[in-house]
């Protein structure tokens, strides 16, 4: 990975704040493009906000940098480990990273004479940089658990293939992700069916 993509929101408002222009910005969420917080309850049927708006305010610029995301667009893509990885992170803490998501994108967009095309790690799973290094060799598991969570029909059979992946050797956080998230999927799917 490089280390553009390593970059956090911290190196972002650094950039930000070297050119004596940064007057903050304020992040704020919605789930209808109408009314808007800067914080959300969550509930079993609403598990992230839908919507993040961040406004960037900078010095002799007349009309502060709005931009706003939708969560689907933005998530990121849990077709990969690595996807899997921060789309884990960002159900774990969806205004932090939602949040975050919405605060670079009006970074870039008023300050791109400093910031230009930084990225950060979890958009590495979506926006692919050109990193030409071999990436390191990993031990790859006899069986692509993940593919068999994916895969499965219920609960029940998620816990087993986890099961399985532990009694191997091959189990890891983003096995568990999965299997967490298949299962959420699962229960969503039966509830909607009833």
């Amino acid at each position: 990975m490089s280390d553009e993509v390593k970059e956090t929101i911290a190196e972002f408002e650094r950039a930000a704040i070297a050119t004596g222009e940064w007057r903050g910005t304020v992040v704020e969420f919605s789930d209808d493009l109408t009314v808007w917080v800067p914080f959300m309850v969550l509930t079993e049927d609403v598990t992230h906000p839908k919507y993040a708006r961040a406004t960037v305010c900078r010095k002799g610029v007349k009309i502060d940098t709005v931009v706003t995301i939708g969560w689907d667009e933005s998530v990121p893509d849990a077709a990969t480990e690595e996807g899997m990885f921060w789309l884990s992170r960002w159900l774990k803490a969806p205004h932090a990273l939602f949040g975050a998501a919405a605060v670079r994108a009006a970074l870039r967009r008023a300050f791109r004479d400093v910031i230009q095309d930084r990225q950060v790690a979890e958009e590495s799973t979506w926006v692919s940089p050109v990193d030409s290094s071999p990436a390191p060799a990993a031990k790859e598991p006899a069986t692509d658990y993940a593919a068999l969570i994916r895969d499965a029909k219920t609960a029940e059979d998620v816990n087993t293939i986890m099961g399985w992946a532990k009694e191997s050797g091959d189990f890891t956080d983003v096995i568990r992700t999965v299997g967490l998230t298949r299962v959420g999927v699962l229960a969503r799917e039966a509830k909607a069916a009833t």
